[in-house]
């Protein structure tokens, strides 16, 4: 499936440019956070802190994908609390307007 593939590409890049950070991976998983269904979750350190990214693969990410990015990162907030959580939306082509509401909710736009 064409969706499966750029989930794993995304994913590849994205891991590239956490370690090009400087961030040390910890433990990273494909597809769920309890229940919900999510891209992929990324335990790491960074800057000497652990921190969790969310990240969520959309070839062309829409607004409500946001919206329930959010909602994912509140979820593993809850079972995990203390930890910092990023919320990623990765995909190919974002527009303008869509990468500023983003940016405004604190979520991350990654394009591959």
């Amino acid at each position: 499936e064409l969706g499966g593939l750029v989930e794993a590409v995304a994913t590849r890049f994205f891991l590239e440019e956490l370690r090009r950070r400087g961030d040390t991976i910890l433990r990273w998983k494909r597809k769920y956070i309890d229940s919900e269904e999510a891209g992929l979750l990324v335990e790491a350190e960074h800057e000497g802190q652990r921190v969790a990214y969310i990240l969520e693969v959309k070839v062309k990410p829409r607004w409500e994908d946001v919206g329930a990015l959010l909602a994912k990162k509140e979820l593993f907030e809850t079972l995990h609390p203390g930890v910092p959580v990023k919320p990623v939306l990765a995909g190919t082509y974002v527009s303008g307007r869509l990468a500023s509401y983003a940016k405004n909710k604190n979520v991350e736009i990654y394009l591959f």
